[in-house]
């Protein structure tokens, strides 16, 4: 066996042990020891491979982040005319995402709500790309859509970045906890559709001036 395949296969033992680590525990709480337990690996072949905690967890998220990308694409989205079915293509491929690889779901849900402070930066460069799928969904999902009067499509972009920020945040709050990327993704749909369709009935001359 050549040198660069033994070394492929040692990079890849060792970000499986530290997916599957970094999935359960998360960043602050998984530790290098845990990961060389996990995989069987020697210390210093493991900082031969990645230098420190922190590039590891980027190439874990970087995995996780490119694996649901793929699925994005695969899904052929943005082929969907109808608005509704687009909807639920999208979400359907997060629960999928979810359901099928938790490990990597928990290491992008965490870098969602909370990520590590000491790597905020670097979290956010790497989750880009992602970060770029979601924006591409939602102006598709607005074009397909009759917007109110007054209202672009950057206006309405940037009251969803709100939402989905506030939203995303809250998985943060002590009371929220417990909750994880299952509940996150059960309770996308119904704030995806408060934040396009609203909360209530409204009359069709009542409106609200959008400065005071």
């Amino acid at each position: 066996m050549k040198q660069e395949e033994r070394t492929r296969i040692t990079r890849e033992k060792i970000l499986d042990a530290a997916m599957e680590v970094f999935g359960n525990k998360g960043f602050e709480a998984g530790s290098i020891g845990d990961i060389c337990g996990k995989g069987e690996i020697n210390r210093g072949l493991l900082y031969h491979n990645y230098e420190s905690k922190e590039v590891l967890y980027l190439a874990c998220l970087k995995e996780s982040c490119d694996e649901l990308v793929r699925r994005f694409e695969k899904g052929n989205i943005d082929a969907i005319e109808d608005a509704g079915e687009m909807a639920k293509a999208y979400l359907a491929v997060r629960a999928a995402f979810v359901r099928e690889c938790p490990a990597m779901s928990r290491i992008v849900f965490e870098c969602m709500v909370n990520p590590p402070e000491k790597i905020r930066g670097e979290v956010k460069d790497t989750m880009k790309e992602l970060d770029g799928k979601n924006r591409t969904f939602c102006r598709s999902l607005l074009s397909r859509l009759e917007l109110r009067e007054g209202v672009g499509v950057e206006d309405a972009m940037e009251y969803i970045s709100l939402v989905q920020y506030a939203f995303n945040s809250s998985f943060s709050l002590p009371e929220n906890k417990g909750e994880g990327p299952k509940e996150h993704e059960k309770k996308l749909g119904a704030m995806l559709s408060f934040a396009l369709f609203g909360i209530a009935e409204r009359p069709a001359k009542q409106v609200v001036p959008k400065e005071v």
